[in-house]
Formats: structure tokens, sequence, C-alpha cells
């Protein structure tokens, strides 16, 4: 059984949870509250929009959070908070195409090779359909790195940015 964002509705508790400061959110996770929980607080959006996690992300764009010694994703979390565990052999589809939206309603468990199919209608080679970086940056072609192994792209002001952090940190500063 698959779900989609007509069949999800917040509960008052997630809504509100949801609606809270992300920057207020405790640094560390509280072994005593719900993970799920954890991660609303540590997000952004309302009840309808993408709840965008503004914690760590994996190399993918996807967010994720360690608890109790264990790594997750956060969308993994919230929608098996919000429907039970992901059949077997299914993946989770980002409906809304925003890896790092964890709203259970943008997230529908398919075939893999349904979700690589509905990856495939992403514009420019598998390219998500925005139109600015996670940092605001605008994705032109000149400032649009294409990775050589087709999987995905990059920003070169945000890659210039990291360089220069880096040599930064290198110098001692």
């Amino acid at each position: 059984m698959t779900h989609s964002s007509t069949s999800f509705r917040p509960s008052t508790t997630w809504s509100t949870l949801l609606l809270r400061d992300a920057g207020s959110a405790p640094r560390r996770f509280d072994p005593s509250t719900p993970l799920h929980e954890q991660v609303l607080i540590r997000s952004t959006g309302t009840p309808s929009s993408c709840w965008l996690f503004q914690g760590a992300h994996d190399g993918s764009g996807y967010g994720c959070v360690r608890f109790k010694q264990k790594n997750y994703r956060v969308h993994v979390v919230m929608y098996e908070a919000a429907f039970g565990d992901i059949p077997d052999g299914l993946h989770l589809d980002h409906l809304c195409r925003v890896r790092d939206c964890c709203n259970p309603g943008h997230l529908e468990a398919v075939e893999p090779h349904e979700n690589s199919y509905t990856r495939s209608r992403w514009v420019g080679n598998g390219l998500p359909r925005t139109t600015h970086c996670r940092r605001g940056h605008e994705w032109t072609e000149e400032n649009t790195y294409l990775r050589p192994d087709g999987d995905g792209r990059q920003c070169r002001a945000c890659i210039e940015i990291r360089w220069r952090h880096q040599a930064e940190m290198a110098r001692g500063g």
C-alpha cells in the first residue's frame, strides 16, 4: 500500500513541533524524545509544504541524523512514524523532488524501477526543477558543474566557498 500527500494530515502535535523555530532546537538529540519529534523540531515549513530538515545532510543531499549510535535518513524516520515500516523491496520516492524534505505526505513507497523512472522525468539529465542551489546561487550554465559520473550537479559558487574555507582552515584560520 502506498501513501500520498492526499492521505496524510499531520497531527496537531506534529504541526506544533514543525512550526517552532528550528534554530531553537537543542544541539544534541535527547534519547528520551521520539526521534521523529526531534526531526520535526529541526525542520522548517508549514503542514502542507515541504518540511526542510535544518540539520546534517549526506553527500546525496538527504537529511540525516545519528541517534543512539545509529545513522538514519530523516525522510525514512518521518515516513515510518506516519505510516509504519517501508514494505520490503520498496524505496521512498520524494514526490516533491526535494531530497531534504521530510514531509511524509510528500513521500511514496514505490518499486525501485518506478523511482528511477520518476527521477528520469526531472529536467536536464536527472536534475531537479530547482532554479537555485541550497545556498541561493542561481543554476546557470556558468555556475553549474555537471559531475562526470552523471550523478547530479554542483554549484560552482559553493565549490569556491568550500575551497576558500578549506584553504583558510589549512592556514590555521
